[in-house]
């Protein structure tokens, strides 16, 4: 065999733009970005260096771009996600690794293309992916007893798979998932399975009521496979919405579907049982007169389950809308996948992990430093309502009861529940007033609805402070600071703080010692060397070979470079401060009306009390 070669460079000099990046230059990037240091950071400084040369030439490391360090991170294997470049051979190998793990967050597993498990009644072409770490499951079988909100949503991955989530309240009231199910379905079969995993990771949870939105498979294959019978509560913001999509379908005179929007929103707001039920009966009288289409819809879907929708019937459950998945939702599309579009499965698992260990970090932050949450804003915000109302508008109705009136002559009933909250794990508590959400209940919908402290109820108590400590009469009334709870507060911190504790040491698998590590290293290494001899699988030799290069290249260019000064902080502004918006071009054009999107307003107060006429024989007015 005869060979030509060519020592220089043919058709061209040796120019920069022919010649490749050195090693060296290569393995400083490559620590950089390994260290965490941003793209923009580093092209700053290499473009600094070129702008400070002193020869006016060019070098190589000059012109590089964000596809330069691209590639620099993937010749290196610097991704923290990616097992491998299919992005189902990436997720196998995560699941692989975690099923060795002793906190393996994995409950089920199934690939499109992969055989059903017995008894799944799932397809070939399904996927389905449970998730539920150790901290999870904590959580699920102290708070599921409570209630649970279950929702879906989609634009997690590129595949048009849905992301199921199980959320419930903690005691601040916030929302705390305690399982995710990936799958390309939301049908009864996949919920079933997710379900029955659930089921057999936590037990048997049995949730006083359970929330979704207008599908019906979340609710049927709860019961199927817990048993039992929760309450089934239906998002108040998708009941809203069906029937504004109904009202624009089936009406046509928008003056009375606007009509007919507000006294559908009255009846839904109204928390008086009785009340409820005389308005509705008059409601579907009167209702064929306005629109006839509406009023068979309405009486095929709503009326024989007022109880899933109408306020009334969840009166002191605390829930009124799916906004705890929908805020998880929201901080995990925008946070964790930084509010692009994802198109990988492998991504989305890592970040769902990621998510659930910082809830596990924020929790103990809560039960050591304290952290300001959003009900505790609420009770704030009614403590301070309650301050421009006047305290001569409260009148005694019997022992334990009290009537206070607002300034629009609206009469509220306040009852005292306990002397004393007696729950170990609340944190809903006034300081100023000394009293937590449990003792004290007003029919007013912000109390029975919200669940939260109203404003009635911190008017009562202010006044009942401002009495003099010899009136024996109030001496019963609730005093949280001298009772007995504050030892059992503490207690429950201690252990919530050792609860969360062990699960971030058991998810921390960083070794300190320099010894453990090597031996650790070893140890992988033998096992690798053993697994090659009797393996003959090209792929997987190919990919073992690329992952072995990129480990090496690394640990060779980290090994040459220092620890990094830390940089110093110039600019004293805080760190939450919005930039200033820049003045920017604007539509002068008049946009057209779009008839079949009318905005249907909500009744006010006034309209509450004039649409349903009781004095007149029960008629509608």
């Amino acid at each position: 065999m005869l060979a030509e070669i060519c020592h220089t460079h043919y058709g061209h000099t040796k120019e920069v733009q022919h010649i490749g990046l050195s090693k060296g230059k290569r393995e400083e990037i490559a620590a950089k970005l390994q260290q965490g240091i941003s793209r923009d950071k580093i092209l700053n400084d290499i473009r600094d260096e070129a702008m400070s040369h002193g020869d006016q030439l060019f070098r190589r490391h000059h012109l590089m771009g964000r596809k330069d360090l691209d590639n620099i991170k993937r010749s290196f294997g610097l991704s923290d996600n990616q097992r491998h470049s299919d992005d189902q051979a990436s997720v196998r190998a995560w699941v692989e690794e975690w099923s060795s793990s002793e906190v393996n967050p994995i409950l089920f597993s199934k690939f499109q293309g992969d055989k059903s498990p017995e008894g799944s009644n799932l397809t070939k072409d399904d996927f389905l992916i449970i998730i539920q770490n150790p901290f999870q499951r904590q959580m699920a079988q102290k708070f599921a007893n409570n209630g649970i909100c279950v929702d879906a949503t989609h634009g997690t991955t590129g595949y048009d798979f849905l992301l199921t989530s199980l959320v419930v309240l903690d005691e601040f009231g916030e929302g705390l998932p305690i399982a995710w199910c990936l799958s390309n379905h939301e049908d009864f079969t996949h919920m079933c399975v997710f379900f029955q995993m659930i089921k057999q990771n936590c037990g048997v949870l049995m949730p006083h009521w359970l929330m979704s939105d207008l599908a019906s498979q979340f609710y049927n294959a709860w019961v199927s496979v817990m048993g039992g019978n929760p309450r089934r509560l239906l998002c108040t913001w998708h009941v809203d919405r069906a029937w504004q999509v109904e009202l624009r379908a089936k009406v046509k005179d928008t003056i009375v579907a606007a009509d007919i929007y507000k006294m559908l929103r009255t009846l839904l707001q109204d928390t008086n049982v009785k009340s409820f039920q005389d308005h509705l009966a008059q409601f579907e009288e009167h209702l064929p007169t306005l629109s006839t289409e509406f009023s068979s819809y309405f009486q095929r879907e709503w009326h024989g389950r007022a109880e899933t929708w109408a306020y009334c019937y969840r009166a002191g459950m605390g829930i009124n809308t799916n906004m705890a998945v929908e805020a998880f939702h929201r901080v995990f599309k925008y946070n964790y996948l930084k509010g692009k579009v994802n198109k990988r499965v492998d991504n989305c698992l890592i970040s769902l992990l990621r998510y659930i260990r910082d809830k596990a970090f924020d929790r103990g932050i809560k039960f050591t430093k304290g952290k300001s949450t959003h009900k505790m804003k609420q009770i704030e915000d009614r403590h301070n309502k309650s301050k421009g109302m006047c305290i001569d508008k409260i009148s005694e109705d019997g022992k334990f009861r009290w009537l206070i009136t607002n300034d629009a002559e609206t009469t509220y009933t306040v009852l005292q529940q306990a002397r004393y909250c007696m729950d170990n794990e609340c944190k809903l508590k006034c300081k100023p007033c000394k009293i937590c959400i449990h003792q004290y209940v007003c029919d007013c919908p912000d109390s029975l609805i919200h669940n939260t402290m109203c404003k009635h109820v911190h008017l009562l108590q202010r006044y009942l402070l401002s009495k003099t400590s010899q009136e024996t009469e109030h001496s019963d009334y609730i005093h949280v600071s001298d009772t007995p709870q504050q030892d059992a507060d503490h207690d429950y911190h201690e252990q919530e703080v050792k609860l969360v504790a062990s699960h971030i040491q058991k998810n921390d698998k960083t070794l300190c010692e320099v010894a453990s590590i090597r031996e650790n290293i070893n140890r992988k290494l033998f096992l690798i060397t053993e697994q090659i001899k009797n393996c003959n699988n090209v792929e997987a030799f190919k990919q073992l070979n690329k992952q072995v290069t990129a480990a090496h290249h690394m640990f060779m260019s980290m090994k040459k470079q220092e620890c990094l000064s830390p940089l110093k902080t110039v600019c004293k502004s805080p760190a939450n401060k919005n930039i200033e918006k820049q003045s920017k071009f604007k539509s002068t054009k008049k946009k057209r009306k779009r008839t079949n999107r009318v905005r249907f307003a909500k009744p006010t107060r006034e309209d509450t009390l004039e649409i349903f006429d009781t004095n007149q024989n029960g008629r509608y007015k």
